[in-house]
């Protein structure tokens, strides 16, 4: 997955993220796969500077479905 965030003013960011993977479903015919793309954007807001916390809300796109999260908290790190 790749992540790129812009911090366009003091607390406020935006973030964009894609990522990809391959999928099967039947165990005896590995050949018979689908790769799958996904991806999406975000709004964040930084709770605490100390911390490095942040709250922000993301919108994603799959090939099937599109899924809105609200999250606190972050697993990528900022430079």
């Amino acid at each position: 997955m790749t992540t790129m965030r812009w911090q366009f003013y003091k607390r406020f960011s935006l973030v964009g993220f894609v990522g990809g993977g391959v999928a099967w479903n039947d165990f005896e015919r590995f050949d018979s796969t689908e790769t799958i793309v996904t991806g999406g954007t975000g709004f964040r807001y930084e709770l605490a500077r100390n911390y490095g916390t942040h709250m922000g809300l993301d919108l994603a796109f799959g090939p099937d479905n599109t899924a809105v999260y609200i999250q606190v908290g972050s697993a990528w790190s900022r430079p």
